[in-house]
């Protein structure tokens, strides 16, 4: 007999690794011990030698917990240890701070299972969880994950639920969540008079069918419920929350009434029963058959944002009323969702009728996470990175970074944190214009550098002179400070999802949102650029316009249209009606003494179409009219086969400019020939297609990278495919989002780039 130690790294804390690799030993009579550690997972293991440690280690990369991810594995052979048995030891600390913590599961069918068996002693127990599903970073306060460093440290295990922790035969053993309703976690409200959990639940169901407002604690923060078939409540709930038109997310106990409101493919059944469970815009059925009330939960929308339950919490509560649930962050509008009973009750009491909370804290709010499919490709896009994906990003390379603090963007606020060949990105943060936005971003960054003990080497920050992300981490310091376009690092986060950093082909970056501090002072938005060995150049724009009153212009598409339409010499009376009198006339005062910024932003061009195409002249949410011309442009053209003989408008191409005015006169002599508003949306979706295939042609590139806010429109990434998928290598993002949640996944990547000039230089 041999002894050997194995090292195990990547997220293999909080899924039921140790209790597997007992039973997999006892299964191969194996003698030796396991603990977790701030590094990963330690095994000491007696066997013959190197055929039965390479056995071993086998059988653990093949049958591992599927909530696993092992990055490395290494065994090397020690002084022999006389073990007698295979046991779990009590984990340590003082290997340096590299494991990856474990994102929050959501509830397996096992334990939905047990919590509606009423022969189970956790019949109906709210925060039933196992091995295999459960709360993870959310709790955790420290590494490793072991229960004394997460919330569910204040909870002592019943005789019972210590039984089944120290049982290797039981599918709780070892479960650091473990409780029952002896000894765990418990409801509790102020606003209902109950006696018992189940009272409560039961209240909570008349509640709702009164038409009220329910707050309720989930596992990333509060959530706000009402009657999702009830036009009074939803109504009661946008006028309190102030929340006029965005759509909100509806919740369903069981996929057989979400398919009486929403026509699902076996790609989105799949994703709604993810451990993520996240919630996925689908497309809504045009009479729902549950009775909710479409056009008040997202009007004037085709897309319903849903989701199943991913706590026991929410199932009974879902099961029990039997009908959709709005279900919708708990905030302020524009700040992060409120996580403690005391936030809730200072800033949300004049919006819920009830709330109901428990006594398990929240260590790391997170919102919902939120995904879509295009319609025809099935392409996943992620909108919202969050509860269930956060902390862990997964390279598919094996790049190693010097320690590096990626601050992000300001919009899509979210940061990283990278450090040899691993890399942390932050939940969603929401817009750090907000005060309340900022603390959170604070607080999250605080909890980060603890959990990794990073000392930062690097710092990077966008080139933006007055982002608050680059404010916010002002105070952390590191040999070196970097600033990065904010474009190039969309590029970059692209570049790097596909293991392209290192490439010595030439690139083409496209990169379209809404705004983005240029390297010549004006706002970006519209970009090209090339990249091959670690240099990354803009390769053309689309022309400048007026940003004419800063940020308003994106709250306001009508002033995209005017200042585009001006810009590009067309009689301005076809808008004149969308201002009053004295905004028309000081704003084309503005615009005839222009000496402000100019811009080359693709979303703002979105929002000139939307307008003029009567999709709206101003936005009560971000992004409003882009996705109302989304839904215009698919009107025409809902499958593949209307796509080749659609039409297409011009797009002039100078050696690194891209002119918009003969399509603008295009678009405009259409509207006035009576061409239907959706044919001339598509049309232009497809023109934008055709103006990639040109820039690749001219820039000899045969790999397209696409990144920015734009490229949430499903259609137009269905299009790029469809039409450019044969002739060219297509890149979209895949485990990030295009909008400025990837910022700070392109500025880690740009210390690639940097170190390896540095290298080529010298």
């Amino acid at each position: 007999m041999v002894t050997y130690h194995i090292h195990i790294s990547g997220q293999v804390q909080g899924v039921g690794f140790r209790p597997f690799i007992m039973r997999l030993a006892c299964e191969m009579q194996l003698n030796g011990e396991v603990r977790n550690a701030a590094d990963g997972v330690h095994i000491r293991l007696n066997t013959e030698g190197d055929d039965g440690v390479n056995s071993f280690i086998n059988s653990v990369i093949r049958n591992h917990p599927s909530g696993a991810k092992i990055t490395d594995v290494k065994a090397t052979k020690i002084p022999f240890c006389d073990f007698k048995e295979f046991k779990i030891i009590t984990s340590s600390t003082g290997e340096a701070r590299t494991t990856y913590i474990s994102p929050d599961l959501g509830t397996c069918s096992t334990c939905f299972s047990e919590l509606y068996d009423n022969n189970n002693h956790r019949y109906r127990y709210p925060f039933i969880t196992c091995t295999d599903c459960g709360p993870r970073f959310s709790i955790v306060r420290d590494i490793p994950f072991d229960r004394e460093n997460t919330d569910m440290n204040e909870f002592i295990m019943c005789e019972r639920c210590k039984t089944e922790y120290e049982s290797p035969d039981d599918r709780r053993f070892h479960s650091q969540t473990n409780s029952c309703r002896d000894c765990g976690i418990v409801l509790h409200s102020d606003t209902y008079s109950c006696h018992s959990q189940d009272e409560l639940v039961r209240n909570i169901i008349y509640s709702l069918r009164n038409g009220e407002i329910i707050a309720l604690k989930g596992t990333g923060g509060f959530l706000l419920l009402c009657d999702a078939t009830n036009g009074e409540a939803i109504r009661k709930l946008r006028s309190r929350k102030q929340r006029p038109s965005k759509p909100f997310a509806v919740l369903y106990p069981d996929i057989n009434l979400l398919n009486a409101d929403a026509d699902l493919n076996p790609i989105e059944i799949n994703a709604l029963n993810d451990p993520v469970f996240p919630i996925l815009l689908v497309k809504s059925k045009q009479n729902p058959g549950s009775g909710i009330q479409k056009q008040l939960i997202a009007p004037e929308s085709k897309l319903l944002g849903v989701m199943l339950p991913n706590s026991p919490l929410l199932s009974m509560v879902a099961s029990d009323f039997g009908k959709p649930i709005i279900a919708t962050s708990a905030n302020i509008s524009g700040s992060p969702i409120l996580f403690t009973e005391e936030q809730v009750k200072e800033n949300l009491s004049h919006v819920y009728d009830h709330i109901i909370s428990h006594n398990r804290k929240i260590s790391q709010p997170q919102d919902d996470s939120v995904w879509r499919f295009s319609p025809l490709h099935q392409t996943r896009i992620i909108i919202r990175r969050s509860r269930g994906m956060a902390p862990a990003y997964w390279q598919k390379c094996k790049d190693e970074f010097p320690p590096t603090l990626a601050a992000g963007a300001d919009l899509k606020s979210s940061f990283g944190i990278a450090g040899k060949s691993q890399i942390y990105l932050s939940q969603y943060s929401g817009d750090l214009s907000g005060y309340q936005n900022q603390l959170q971003f604070t607080h999250i960054l605080k909890k980060y550098l603890h959990f990794t003990a990073l000392e930062p080497e690097y710092v990077v920050t966008d080139l933006h002179p007055d982002y608050y992300s680059a404010g916010l981490v002002a105070h952390i310091s590191a040999p070196k400070m970097i600033k990065i376009q904010h474009h190039k690092a969309h590029f970059a986060a692209c570049l790097l999802e596909h293991d392209f950093l290192h490439s010595h082909q030439k690139c083409l970056g496209i990169i379209w949102d809404g705004m983005g501090y240029g390297e010549d002072r004006q706002i970006w938005g519209g970009e090209f650029f090339t990249y091959q060995n670690y240099e990354m150049q803009r390769a053309g724009h689309f022309d400048y316009f007026p940003y004419m009153l800063g940020d308003k212009m994106s709250v306001q598409p009508r002033l995209s249209a005017l200042a585009l339409l001006s810009y590009n010499h067309v009689p301005l009376h076809r808008i004149q009606h969308k201002f009053s009198e004295q905004e028309y006339n000081l704003y084309l005062k503005i615009l005839s003494d222009y000496a402000g910024p100019r811009t080359s932003s693709v979303g703002r061009i979105f929002d000139a179409l939307a307008c003029l195409l009567g999709c709206g002249d101003i936005n009560s949410f971000e992004g409003q009219s882009a996705m109302a011309l989304e839904q215009l442009a698919f009107d025409s053209c809902p499958d593949c086969t209307t796509l080749d003989s659609l039409d297409f408008y011009p797009i002039d191409i100078t050696e690194k400019r891209v002119y918009t005015s003969r399509m603008i006169h295009s678009i405009l002599a259409d509207l006035d020939c009576g061409f239907p508003a959706a044919l001339i949306a598509a049309k232009f979706h497809k023109s934008l297609v055709f103006l990639v295939k040109a820039m690749a042609e001219n820039q000899n590139c045969k790999h397209l990278f696409f990144s920015g806010g734009v490229f949430q429109n499903g259609l137009l990434v269905d299009m790029m495919q469809y039409f450019l998928g044969e002739e060219f290598y297509i890149h979209f993002h895949e485990a990030v989002s295009p909008n400025d949640e990837n910022i700070a996944l392109g500025q880690i990547a740009s210390v690639i780039m940097v170190n390896q000039n540095e290298l080529l230089l010298h």
